[in-house]
């Protein structure tokens, strides 16, 4: 086997392992952007609904119910963090791998085969992505947004005068026409 056959063998293999956490990142990425909108979806429906009377009529099991899903936020988050975290320095190993092992192929060969992640350090995105913000920030701000949503309901505990949170007032029904 010469070196270009050597060289096209552990490209593949390494391209071929990008292509799989690519495939694993973006599907992390998509459920913690679909979790998060789901418990968004939840906090504003639990702001919105007409209690009639209900068990949501209590200010103090309104305030319960939004602090567990702000909580379940937030944890989350951390979780989803902690996996894109993962995700990043696997891809990273394999860059290094690649880069260690194409520094040894003559310039000739090299040239031959574009780096298995893509053209690294160009482009807008990248150029966001070296200044902090990229998808493997998207858990902090989750985390950054329900911990607001908590300092709200601590806030408006504290000063129940403000009513930030108001708890909706029974629905009145009207006695039928006689």
């Amino acid at each position: 086997m010469n070196q270009f056959e050597e060289a096209e063998k552990v490209y593949h293999l390494i391209r071929e392992r990008v292509r799989s956490e690519d495939r694993l990142y973006n599907q992390r990425i998509t459920w913690l952007i679909s979790l998060q909108a789901a418990l968004f979806a939840s906090f504003g429906l639990i702001l919105r609904v007409d209690t009639d009377g209900g068990a949501l009529d209590s200010e103090g099991l309104r305030r319960a119910i939004f602090l567990m899903v702000a909580l379940t936020g937030i944890f989350v988050a951390l979780i989803s963090h902690g996996v894109l975290t993962n995700g990043q320095k696997a891809m990273d190993e394999l860059k290094t791998r690649w880069d260690e092992y194409a520094a040894k192929l003559d310039k000739r060969t090299q040239d031959i085969f574009p780096h298995p992640r893509g053209r690294d350090g160009e482009g807008l995105t990248n150029a966001i992505a070296n200044r902090g913000f990229s998808t493997a920030t998207l858990p902090v701000l989750f985390m950054v947004i329900w911990a607001g949503f908590i300092t709200v309901l601590i806030y408006d505990q504290l000063d129940p005068s403000r009513e930030i949170l108001p708890v909706p007032a029974p629905a009145q029904t009207q006695a039928p026409d006689p």
